[in-house]
């Protein structure tokens, strides 16, 4: 049993709570009983479906869908529970919104939120109990989020990295994560050899501040973040390539973002 408390900005990522015995989780809410908790404040427990992938090997993996299916809210003196089960009682807690201006003002600038519970866990028979089974809590354990961790579960998490790496000729290259671990290769620092070739610089002009592509400045520069450990480059983009890349960002900032994984698949390149 244990006291957790979510104050602005804290939240808990999506996980089983598959641990030794556990069976049983249970949550109860003490927010403020004179404030009752309003769902815009985030702080939900949510619950998601799963999705199994096979490997090669016909071995079956399941992992938390994107999408949550089920949203609780907290209210004082609330108590949620649900079943403990291995690679399928995936949930988290919504991150807790801070107050804009304007909800300040109403509540005087105080009573901040806080969620608070008592959260806990209810086990299965142990050794010497009723009901005990010898090898459960292995067996459980097998199949946890835990487990799959430490496995090959990030195989299924999508979007997968894509990295393209550029040859002399500026085209990239398509390759796999594991392939650009093994191929990519990075300039030796210790070398006699300037850092950036020709072809380097040719890539970089359309975006980098000139003045920082010359061997004087290189030199400069690679030389106070030896002594220091530390540099501060001042307009760094080309002027025209930062207005352009903030009007975009300015632009991609007021396009609403998408709301599921279908939304992502259908509409965005995020695949």
């Amino acid at each position: 049993m244990a006291i957790n408390v979510y104050t602005p900005g804290c939240h808990l990522l999506c996980h089983d709570d598959v641990i030794g015995s556990r069976r049983v989780s249970y949550i109860l809410y003490l927010t403020d009983p004179e404030r009752p908790w309003k769902e815009g404040w985030g702080g939900a427990l949510r619950l998601y479906p799963t999705q199994t992938y096979a490997d090669n090997h016909g071995r079956e993996t399941k992992v938390p869908s994107p999408d949550f299916t089920v949203s609780i809210p907290p209210a004082f003196n609330q108590l949620s529970f649900f079943a403990v089960q291995p690679g399928e009682s995936f949930h988290d807690v919504e991150e807790v919104y801070a107050r804009t201006g304007d909800e300040r003002e109403e509540d005087g600038g105080g009573g901040g939120r806080v969620r608070m519970a008592i959260s806990g866990w209810y086990h299965i028979p142990q050794e010497g109990e009723e009901g005990f089974e010898e090898g459960l809590e292995e067996k459980l354990a097998e199949k946890s989020s835990l487990m799959q961790l430490q496995g090959k579960g990030d195989a299924y998490d999508l979007p997968q990295p894509q990295i393209n790496l550029y040859g002399p000729s500026l085209e990239p290259k398509a390759s796999s994560t594991s392939d650009s671990k093994a191929k990519q290769s990075t300039p030796d620092l210790d070398d006699d050899d300037e850092v950036l070739t020709e072809t380097d610089i040719d890539f970089l002009l359309p975006y980098l501040n000139p003045s920082y592509l010359t061997p004087d400045t290189l030199s400069a520069l690679s030389s106070s973040f030896a002594d220091n450990s530390v540099l501060r480059l001042d307009n760094f983009l080309k002027p025209k390539y930062a207005t352009s890349l903030r009007d975009y960002v300015t632009s991609q900032e007021a396009t609403p973002l998408p709301t599921s994984s279908a939304d992502i698949d259908g509409d965005t390149p995020w695949t």
